[in-house]
């Protein structure tokens, strides 16, 4: 990049800034090549009438800026809400920040926005991301997330994952590995209320996030019984067939626990040579709160039955208020 001689005197104002929170961009990104070495940044836009930026001046702005530590940005700052991806080469490279230790996408008018964001960052192992959207495509299988993730380096492996179904028209995804640090947290809010939100959502996590090395599992529900719809027991299915590794399972004010139950036992619809059991590790199952659900019902009479003659049985089954 070549420095505007112009830009020395405002350059000087900056000389040793470490840390920039602008509101609403009152110092526009067009003068990126003056501020140089931030370790945190903090770009609060508005969601009706803050002003603009493209992504190609956003890039800019962090690629002169590689020390970054915090990167956090908020409202819709680009032209016409959404990202103009003409404006950046096709053949840019990705822009490194092999320091940063959280980022955080919240408010953005789309997840659009976000997702072509990280399309173009570098995001070293350890960083602990938080991502937040108002609008939420769940039929496309990527929520907030873009195709090719090889460049989030603080995506490829995660030990514990949880599901929040917080309420109507919200719920929540957070995973973190214990071996990096590494962490992503995603709040999906929703303009309208569909029964079916939850079902895509499950359905979406395979694509979302690696699964593999998820050794501990929580889900959870809020308080009201008709605010969770139930979700088939072939959705959670193929969920948990994607967990090998998976050995707990805590589920806190769950209401509909029969389909999550049926999920971990064999399927009565595939042909008997091909059946297997999902999530063949695991060892725990814990009811927390106001399950609906009777010690001795069947569906858990099957699953430990199960569990005994093919994978060595369940160790705990607790069940506590």
């Amino acid at each position: 990049k070549t420095r505007n001689p112009l830009q020395s005197t405002f350059s000087a104002l900056f000389v040793g800034l470490k840390r920039l929170h602008t509101v609403d961009l009152a110092i526009t990104l067009t003068d990126q090549y003056a501020i140089t070495g931030l370790t945190h940044l903090r770009l609060d836009g508005s969601l009706i009438d803050g002003a603009r930026m493209d992504l190609a001046e956003l890039l800019d702005f962090l690629e002169f800026n590689p020390e970054l530590e915090e990167l956090y940005i908020s409202g819709a700052l680009f032209t016409d809400g959404v990202f103009d991806l003409d404006s950046v080469e096709t053949v840019r490279s990705l822009v490194p920040l092999p320091n940063l230790r959280k980022l955080s996408l919240r408010q953005f008018e789309s997840s659009r926005e976000s997702i072509h964001l990280l399309s173009y960052l570098a995001i070293p192992p350890g960083c602990c991301m938080d991502l937040g959207c108002n609008d939420t495509d769940m039929t496309s299988g990527r929520l907030l997330f873009p195709h090719d993730m090889n460049a989030l380096g603080n995506m490829q492996r995660f030990t514990h994952l949880r599901i929040d179904f917080t309420s109507r028209y919200a719920e929540s995804i957070a995973a973190e590995d214990d071996l990096t640090g590494s962490s992503v947290a995603c709040e999906i809010l929703h303009r309208s209320y569909n029964k079916m939100h939850r079902t895509n959502l499950i359905s979406a996590l395979s694509n979302m996030l690696p699964l593999d090395e998820v050794r501990e599992l929580w889900i959870s529900g809020p308080r009201s019984y008709w605010i969770i719809p139930e979700i088939p027991a072939a959705t959670w299915r193929t969920l948990f067939a994607l967990m090998p590794n998976l050995t707990t399972i805590h589920l806190e004010q769950t209401k509909h626990n029969n389909q999550l139950i049926a999920a971990l036992c064999l399927d009565d619809n595939e042909p008997t040579a091909v059946r297997s059991i999902p999530a063949p590790n695991l060892k725990n199952i814990h009811f927390i709160g106001d399950c609906g659900l009777a010690l001795g019902s069947l569906g858990l009479r099957t699953l430990a039955e199960e569990r005994a003659n093919i994978c060595g049985g369940l160790r705990q089954v607790l069940i506590a208020p």
